[in-house]
């Protein structure tokens, strides 16, 4: 017989919670008591076994999750405040917009009221889901208490693209992703939102400026996306001379040149190098560096970090002619995205039928941005709906814009027709898994004819500046078992809603291999560490590396005195 221990007031159990304890298994560590929200959890200290407040209890879950036992189960819909949606844009008339589609909170009272939400969680397993390990609960707080200055210096300790990440970021997949609520499978607190607030009505600088009088190295870093940016802000923090060697002719990386304005727009872009430069970064553009330059870097400097990013585009695997022009999906959205900006849509795209192939935030992005210059892009991914990694609000934004998605499709073959059209040989495919590739469907092909075709199959490292073209990022994904406050967070717990546990984790690896050099007195960082990667963690990577350069350096320092 299972020893249960459950609530005897019907008028508690009338309610939505019911809690059950298996005292039979309960051992007594208090690790559901420490970490319940609310206060509900008690500690019978005769047998020494916790019992639950059904009356306070809402339904979180929590000690669920982290219980080693599986002494806990909780019954019924979590009790939970409802959530302050913020507003989506559809352009009208969409053709050559560059209207920023996604709104923030427009008033502190709204912040405020979604702010409210936070449990406060004694263990927030929002902040381990974040890549940059954000003060969630205490920016949150901040904000219900009106202490919006406060709010951004919390923010601004662990992130200096807090109005980047907010709008950017797959929060789902991240912060919000591991966000109580979400894991109990209801609407998590809107942390991205609420961030983005802060940056948007704060006035105060996104990081002191005041450098520390001591010397510090000299540090050069290649590159300038979110993980220089992050590497750049957090050495001036800590005193050092930085220079920045970017190939572009405008700094940022993917920020600039990857993601479009109606999603980043121009000035939230740029904000990051004016406060650098500003705080006495050195920023040489249109300064490409090959391995001889690299070399010659390693010299003049006492570090260098290379943050160069993913930039070799992986090309479709479809059978295709030489001649047959496949476009990639960066110079795509810098040549639509500058053509707009200018007030006009791209002349070539006017009235064009563009296939693109691959499913991800950047496919939704070029068919998003096709679409504002007057083209009918159509979407091509062969993984499954559900396994896909496009962002969820993104690809729901792009199907309202009119991009049609097709997922469980694949391009067998490609070819240039007498018309100049080009024919696509498209087959369905199937994935039941997500561990599963999926599978072409036997004689499902059909054919259909496009005037463009772009690749948005993502990027990989070049590894020539280094000096090795057989180099390769870090394998994705956790080596070895999570220590203990990993696994009693209930983060990476079975019952878990989500993958969010398993994504955080494989994150930590990357902040990890960003302390090690990889070279004397060189790092890597970003998507030259660990293959693509998304902006928040690239910066948290690079502020990372920052700091083992400080250290290696003043280490170095003392010994030699």
């Amino acid at each position: 017989m299972i020893a249960i221990r459950s609530s005897s007031n019907p008028e508690v159990n009338s309610k939505t919670i019911s809690a059950n304890v298996f005292f039979d298994r309960c051992a007594g560590c208090q690790d559901c008591l420490v970490r319940c929200p609310v206060g509900a959890i008690d500690l019978d200290e005769i047998d020494w076994v916790v019992t639950i407040n059904e009356a306070l209890c809402i339904g979180c879950r929590q000690c669920e999750r982290l219980c080693p036992f599986s002494a806990i189960e909780i019954h019924g819909e979590m009790i939970s405040p409802a959530h302050v949606p913020t507003a989506h844009i559809s352009p009208t008339p969409i053709f050559a917009s560059t209207i920023e589609t996604r709104l923030g909170y427009e008033s502190l009272e709204a912040a405020q009221q979604e702010a409210q939400r936070c449990l406060e969680c004694p263990d927030p397993t929002c902040v381990r889901g974040c890549p940059a390990h954000n003060d969630i609960p205490g920016f949150i707080d901040a904000i219900r208490r009106g202490a919006l200055e406060e709010a951004k210096a919390t923010l601004s300790k662990t992130s200096f693209l807090s109005d980047v990440c907010s709008r950017v970021c797959n929060q789902s997949a991240q912060c919000e992703g591991a966000c109580s609520f979400a894991l109990a499978g209801v609407e998590p607190v809107g942390i991205g939102a609420l961030e983005r607030f802060v940056a948007d009505h704060s006035t105060k600088e996104t990081n002191d400026a005041t450098r520390p009088t001591n010397k510090g190295p000299r540090v050069a870093v290649i590159g300038s996306g979110p993980a220089a940016i992050g590497a750049t802000g957090q050495l001036l923090r800590e005193g050092a001379d930085v220079e920045i060697f970017e190939r572009a002719p405008i700094a940022g990386g993917l920020l600039r040149y990857g993601i479009p304005a109606f999603s980043l727009p121009n000035d939230v872009a740029q904000r990051p190098w004016k406060d650098l430069c500003d705080q006495g970064a050195t920023l040489h553009l249109n300064h490409d560096i090959d391995y001889p330059g690299f070399m010659e870097l390693k010299k003049r400097f006492d570090a260098v970090i290379v943050a160069h990013g993913a930039t070799v585009a992986i090309a479709p695997p479809a059978k295709h002619s030489t001649d047959l022009k496949i476009e990639n999906a960066e110079e795509v959205l810098e040549a639509l995205g500058t053509a707009i900006e200018s007030g006009y849509a791209h002349p070539r795209w006017i009235d064009r039928d563009v296939l693109i192939i691959g499913g991800g935030n950047t496919a939704m992005d070029v068919g998003r941005m096709a679409v504002r210059n007057g083209a009918r892009p159509v979407v091509i991914e062969w993984l499954n709906r559900d396994f896909s990694p496009v962002r969820i609000d993104e690809l729901k934004e792009a199907e309202l814009e009119g991009v049609n998605v097709h997922f469980e499709h694949t391009v067998l073959s490609l070819e240039t027709m007498a018309t100049g059209k080009i024919r696509a040989n498209i087959a369905k495919t199937t994935q039941p898994r997500r561990d599963k590739l999926p599978k072409v469907v036997k004689d499902s092909t059909t054919a259909q004819e496009f005037d463009i075709v772009v690749a948005a199959l993502g990027f990989r490292v070049d590894g020539n500046l280094l000096g090795h073209s057989s180099y390769r990022p870090l394998p994705k994904g956790y080596v070895g078992l999570p220590d203990r406050t990993w696994i009693a967070s209930g983060i990476t717990s079975k019952t878990a809603s989500t993958r969010v546990g398993e994504l955080a984790l494989a994150r930590e690896e990357g902040l990890k291999g960003a302390t090690h050099p990889y070279d004397e007195n060189v790092w890597i960082v970003g998507d030259a560490l660990i293959g693509p990667s998304t902006v928040v963690e690239a910066m948290a990577q690079g502020m990372r590396a920052a700091e083992a350069v400080v250290s290696h350096y003043s280490a170095t320092a003392a010994a030699n005195r």
